[in-house]
């Protein structure tokens, strides 16, 4: 029989630890981190970096099982490139970087730059939210993480530059404008054509940090 004295502990859910969630709860005007005394919520390194989404990726999408089936398929795919070159009788023309551990090593490569460019974007994306509600933190925002689409966007966001106070042309002078495309450059030239003389003039490489 349930002692009618004995106490109970009211649940209580724990709270989501990502980068929207931990936005959300700095917006709310909460400070400190939940079930923490001490950390505050605007320090946490989700609104800094992306090696933690790095490290997920690699211990959940990247995992060895992943790796396993990436090396298999790099090295059917050399393989035909050495069946199709040895048809040709050239195979003193390979060209450099066509097996398979280059193979392997290219899309591993490619696969990063884009959990990379993921988590760039939506740290990005929490900070244009958290400063519309308070551009106090104005100070504190990575801009270096603005990449692509995501500078020419903010650049044409009215609210957001009007809470933080700032013009277009004096946010894009704290962004990483080496990443952008050119169909980037396009966008951010209708908003701040005084930008135009920054413009790379021959084909160049979007920059992911």
């Amino acid at each position: 029989m349930e002692n009618k004295n004995s106490y109970r502990v009211p649940f209580e859910k724990l709270p989501d630890y990502n980068r929207q969630a931990f936005t959300d709860l700095l917006i709310a005007g909460k400070k400190i981190v939940p079930f923490h005394n001490y950390a505050l919520l605007i320090d946490h390194d989700f609104f800094y970096s992306h090696e933690s989404d790095v490290e997920a990726a690699l211990d959940e999408r990247f995992n060895h099982e992943w790796r396993k089936r990436g090396y298999a398929s790099a090295i059917s795919e050399a393989e035909q490139l050495r069946k199709y070159f040895l048809e040709e009788e050239k195979l003193d023309k390979i060209p450099y970087g066509c097996d398979a551990n280059s193979i392997f090593k290219r899309r591993f490569k490619l696969a990063m730059r884009d959990v990379r460019i993921h988590a760039n974007m939506e740290i990005a994306r929490c900070w244009v939210k958290l400063l519309k509600h308070h551009p106090k933190y104005v100070k504190r925002c990575p801009w270096h993480f603005f990449q692509g689409d995501r500078i020419w966007q903010t650049l044409q966001d009215e609210e957001f530059l009007k809470a933080i106070k700032r013009t277009p042309l004096q946010v894009a002078g704290k962004m990483n404008l080496n990443a952008m495309s050119s169909a980037d450059w396009d966008e951010v030239l209708k908003i701040v054509p005084e930008l135009a003389s920054r413009r790379p003039k021959n084909d160049y490489v979007c920059i992911v940090e």
